[in-house]
This record gives structure tokens, sequence and C-alpha cells, in this order.
């Protein structure tokens, strides 16, 4: 993602958000020419008004220069620093709740889950959304199931598999096969590693 002239969000609400790869960047020469043309064509005169209004900071270079010293600024740039920092730093996988137990035996509830940092806080929240009666259709647990595959995926892999596996998960049968399938595999090779 990239971000310019934008106020940063609360710091609580950015705690487990995912912001690898954020760029803090201007707007090119070509994105300014693009985006006065995109509001030039809106065919309402009240509209294209109200648009060029709270677009022109984004167009002229002078505000752009006085923002890139901003305190927003400089709070992104924070926030693109620790994402950086967080997603760089390997942390350990999670221990059993109980050490006797296989890693690979389904939680009966994702409370259970024992990590520490930011891995395990990623994962009990995420753990705890993945099953939600609210969302039994398995669209969120698709989700969850999906962006956990991915290379920057800050959390375990093998928890959330394990927990869409277990029964007591009701939304876990609105997920498919092949993407249930793909995160048992992914899940197994990161376990590997």
């Amino acid at each position: 993602a990239e971000v310019w002239m934008a106020r940063p969000p609360a710091s609580e609400q950015v705690r487990l958000a995912d912001l690898d790869g954020l760029l803090i960047r201007p707007l090119t020469e070509a994105e300014i020419t693009t985006l006065k043309e995109s509001i030039l064509s809106i065919g309402s005169d009240w509209m294209r008004g109200q648009v060029a209004d709270r677009l022109s900071p984004l167009t002229d270079r002078a505000e752009m220069a006085a923002w890139d010293g901003s305190p927003d600024s400089r709070s992104w740039t924070i926030l693109a620093r620790s994402a950086k920092a967080t997603f760089s730093s390997p942390e350990v996988s999670s221990a059993p709740a109980d050490p006797n137990a296989s890693p690979l035996t389904p939680s009966p509830t994702p409370v259970e889950y024992s990590s520490t940092g930011y891995a395990g806080e990623l994962t009990r929240h995420l753990l705890a959304m993945l099953c939600r009666p609210r969302w039994s259709n398995g669209a969120v647990a698709s989700g969850i199931a999906m962006r956990a595959q991915a290379p920057q995926f800050g959390g375990d892999l093998g928890a959330i598999s394990q927990r869409l596996s277990d029964p007591a998960c009701k939304a876990a049968v609105g997920v498919s096969d092949q993407i249930r399938s793909d995160l048992s595999t992914a899940a197994d090779i990161a376990g590997n590693r």
C-alpha cells in the first residue's frame, strides 16, 4: 500500500494491522495528471467542485512538500518502520497448552493458544474471529485462511489450520475444500522449516 497526505490511524486501531510493505511517497507527475483528468471527467458541476476541493492538496506541490515534514507524515514513517521490524523478526511458533499434546490436535477453544508477542496476539485475535457464529457462512474464515498463507503472514499458520479443522468451528463448513487443503499444505510446509 502507498500513503501520502493521509491521517494515520489511532495506535490502538493499527496494533494488529499488516502494514508490511507500506510506502510513504508523494504522487508522481503522471499520477497528478491522471487525478486532474479524472476530476474533470465528473459530469456534475457540483460534484466535480466538491471532489476537486477535497483533492486539491494532492495536486499542489507546495502542500505536498509541507506534509512531508508534518506530524502525520512522521507517524506514518514510524508505523512503516515498526511494521517492517515486526514482520522481519522471526518469532517462535506456538506451543500447545498441554505440553504432552500433539501439535496437530486442534484446541477446543482459541483461548488455549499460548504464544506471546505479536505472532501470539495476532493468532489469538484471528482464532477468536475465525469461528464466530455471526460469520458462520465461512466468508471470514475463508479470508483468514487465504491471508494466512501469504509469505508475510505474521501469525501462526498451523494454529489457524488446526482451528479450521476443529468440528466445533461451525464457520469451517462454509470454507471450500480447496482453501482448506491449501491451508493444510501450507501449514505442513511451514511446520517443517
